[in-house]
């Protein structure tokens, strides 16, 4: 029975969720406005189609040499919307200023490096004939929480999960 009632209060979070979205598109003088019109879920920035950008530089293994092999770095700072980039900027700040203290500055960049490659070669080890474009940076925030966990094993953290929703850990 809880199953059941939790079950259908995701189906409609995820729906009100639907509703609620808002295609927006990036003028030439930076001002953010809301479309009315649907142009395909892109963003615009400036005249350059979002999408274009991320074909052109987010991570796709079967063409893993593009660009000199630079899409390895370039995707990760790529993000699908402002809901994904949000995401990662949640958990990157509940644990990432904590390991970049206990690391210093040039270990902690070498993780996010080496984390993120971590996560891009896996993909690619799973699926090496995808065409699709792989980008995003959950893949080196997924290694900072692992070093969380590992350095402060004795903390306890309670975050949101999907409003209402809480997780601790």
């Amino acid at each position: 029975l809880k199953a059941d009632f939790m079950s259908r209060a995701f189906d409609s979070l995820g729906r009100a969720l639907e509703d609620m979205t808002v295609d927006f598109d990036i003028v030439d003088d930076d001002i953010i406005q809301a479309s009315d019109e649907a142009d395909n879920g892109c963003i615009r920035i400036g005249n350059a189609d979002y999408r274009n950008i991320i074909n052109s530089w987010g991570y796709i293994p079967a063409q893993w040499t593009r660009h000199g092999g630079l899409t390895f770095i370039t995707s990760m700072f790529l993000h699908g919307g402002i809901g994904h980039l949000i995401g990662n900027m949640y958990f990157l700040l509940i644990f990432g200023d904590n390991v970049e203290d206990l690391m210093g500055r040039m270990k902690y960049l070498i993780l996010i490096l080496i984390s993120g490659l971590c996560a891009t070669l896996t993909h690619t080890f799973f699926d090496p004939a995808s065409t699709i474009p792989c980008i995003g940076a959950s893949g080196f925030i997924s290694g900072i929480i692992a070093c969380y966990a590992v350095s402060f094993p004795q903390v306890r953290i309670t975050f949101m999960y999907r409003i209402f929703l809480f997780y601790r850990w």
